[in-house]
């Protein structure tokens, strides 16, 4: 019990201290789906157009600011806070990767941001990146997860007698009255990872996984993380596996690493 809740307050700060330590991005705007706020910013530049999924918990669109405002020098790109979280809207409805990507997909499409997209997603974000690639293969060109989110990581955690489910319930505590909707994304994410799986194939595009090998928790629990960030570099033939220090945080504690990521993908 005791591991637990270190590993827990080891996570919430962590969380915490992301959020902190953000780099804000500039001019963003706002828009309206189903009666909802979502805000989002872009720019504008030339194809393809980078599209960053943050992670769940606290985590906004400005999590990616120092990684979108070096990118955006160069090429398109849009980032989004998913609802529930900064200046989007709060929501009951159940937050599945399919009504999370769907969301996206209808939001690219009002703003008129056309394909190919290359798919960056951090943690959480990049479960949703994964769907998404799957679901909409045909609009993307290029994948980058920073240590993503597996789609069978509770199983897997189960499997070597470690306890995601408590782990979370307890963190989770702390959203289910403040954001409905990022409490639901993460109880509902062995559902996603099933969707995923049922999604199709994942498309044949260049694809990088960035794993940060002493994210947190016990090293048993790292081990996890890293075979499984192993296991989804071979998504695709053109997939690669590299790891970065500097803790879960990819976007904010290792910018350039993402930039060259990003930049290795748009040149495959």
């Amino acid at each position: 019990m005791q591991n637990l809740e270190k590993s827990m307050f080891t996570l919430l700060f962590a969380l915490l201290a992301a959020s902190c330590s953000t780099v804000p991005i500039q001019s963003p705007s706002s828009t309206r789906i189903d009666g909802k706020t979502i805000a989002y910013a872009e720019v504008t530049v030339k194809p393809p157009r980078v599209i960053f999924i943050h992670g769940g918990g606290p985590a906004t669109m400005h999590n990616w600011g120092k990684v979108y405002n070096i990118v955006a020098e160069n090429y398109s790109v849009f980032a989004y806070t998913r609802f529930g979280g900064g200046r989007s809207s709060q929501t009951h409805e159940p937050q599945t990767g399919m009504r999370v990507v769907t969301t996206l997909h209808r939001l690219l499409r009002q703003q008129n941001l056309d394909p190919p997209y290359v798919l960056v997603g951090a943690s959480l974000g990049g479960l949703y990146a994964n769907l998404y690639a799957r679901k909409y293969p045909r609009e993307v060109a290029g994948v980058v997860l920073l240590d993503p989110t597996h789609p069978r990581q509770n199983a897997r955690l189960r499997e070597q007698g470690l306890e995601p489910n408590r782990l979370i319930a307890k963190l989770l505590k702390l959203y289910k009255n403040a954001s409905p909707a990022r409490y639901s994304e993460v109880m509902l994410q062995d559902e996603t990872g099933k969707q995923v799986l049922q999604a199709g194939p994942f498309p044949n595009v260049p694809l990088i996984v960035l794993s940060a090998p002493n994210r947190w928790g016990k090293p048993g629990e790292n081990r996890v993380y890293n075979q499984l960030h192993r296991e989804l570099a071979t998504m695709s033939p053109q997939g690669t596996y590299r790891a970065v220090p500097g803790g879960h945080a990819i976007p904010l504690n290792q910018p350039q690493e993402v930039v060259r990521a990003i930049y290795q993908v748009i040149g495959k």
